[in-house]
This record gives structure tokens, C-alpha cells and sequence, in this order.
């Protein structure tokens, strides 16, 4: 579509330019210009307008300390290794199964991360994959391609929820114009 509003304007100013007779070329172009630029504004104001915020979510209410209660769970493991969040500016209150999803009500305090309790209660924590080469695993194997397309949204979001496959729902509390922005982008429509 962009491609036909960038020919039809070139069109316009060069029949503007083209005019030999005409006394004032230069106001037709600027004219012409001011029209195209109008157009693309009204596109992206039209496109903008479709994209609901959802100022709604339950997240966006949610308090300093209910985050952490929410991440109890995770927490009890992941912890020692990692931050209690995952946002260095310590302004944004999510719990982990918010954007991970997972069930943080599991638990393996002062579990040996060898016992079968500690395997256990991991594997009822975090989201399954349906493939065994991504199970027990932190990170995408290298070359396995199209088996990550396969994987459900819910691994997806446990693994990345950055991935632009589930950002839209993991991003809400945070900032969805931006990732549908981000979806609209020229390397994604390719």
C-alpha cells in the first residue's frame, strides 16, 4: 500500500513539474507534498485508533508487594541465581507468572536440586514443551528450526515473552502500542 501513495504522489509532483504553461509549479508540488503527508498521517492515526489499549488489566493495579507474592515460588529456586525481578528500575511491580506464566505456587525450599522432590516439583512449575530436545534446557538449541514454530504459545511465553508470537499478551501491563508497532515493522512483514 505504501508503494502506491509514494507512485501516486511521485505521480502528482511531477505532473505538478511537468506543466511548462503553468505559472506557479512549485506551489502545485507543495501542494501535492502537503496532501501525500496528510494522507499518511490520517493512515497511521486510523491505525493507531484500531489498536485497543487495555488500560484494564488486573496488572497494571497491582501492588509492590503482591508481585512478590505472586513470584514466591519461582523465587525459592531461581533466586540464588537470579534477581528477584527481572526489571532493573525496580518502578514496574510484576510477578513472574506474569509474563512467564508457570505456577509459582510450587515450591522447592532447601530442596537438593538432585532429589526427585526438587525434578518434581520443577516439572510442575515450569510450562512443559511438546518436544523432549527443549525439555530441561534454559535456552533454543542450536538448529532445531522449524521445532520452535511447533512449540505451544504458553512454552513460548515460559521460554521468551518477548517472542512477538505472544508479546502482545505478555506486553499489556507494560506497552502494547509499541509492540504492535513492532509487529507492523518492515522486517516483520517480509
Amino acid at each position: 500500500m505504501r508503494n502506491g501513495l509514494h507512485q501516486r504522489a511521485a505521480s502528482v509532483v511531477a505532473a505538478a513539474f511537468r506543466g511548462g504553461r503553468s505559472r506557479w509549479p512549485l506551489l502545485g508540488a507543495t501542494i501535492a507534498i502537503c496532501g501525500f503527508c496528510l494522507l499518511i498521517a490520517i493512515r497511521n492515526i486510523s491505525a493507531s485508533a484500531q489498536q485497543p489499549a487495555d488500560l484494564s488489566s488486573p496488572l497494571r493495579g497491582q501492588s509492590e508487594s503482591e508481585a512478590p507474592a505472586k513470584s514466591a515460588g519461582c523465587i525459592s529456586c531461581h533466586g540464588p541465581t537470579d534477581e528477584p525481578t527481572m526489571h532493573p528500575t525496580k518502578t514496574v511491580h510484576l510477578a513472574c507468572t506474569d509474563c512467564h506464566g508457570g505456577n509459582s505456587s510450587i515450591s522447592a525450599i532447601n530442596a537438593d536440586p538432585n532429589s526427585g522432590d526438587y525434578k518434581s516439583a520443577k516439572e510442575k512449575a515450569h510450562i512443559q514443551p511438546r518436544d523432549p530436545v527443549f525439555k530441561n534446557r534454559s535456552a533454543v538449541p542450536e538448529n532445531v528450526y522449524a521445532k520452535w514454530l511447533k512449540e505451544p504459545a504458553e512454552y513460548i511465553k515460559f521460554v521468551n515473552p518477548g517472542d512477538l508470537r505472544v508479546a502482545p499478551e505478555t506486553s499489556k501491563p507494560a506497552a502494547p502500542p509499541d509492540v504492535m508497532q513492532l509487529k507492523r515493522a518492515p522486517f516483520q512483514t517480509a
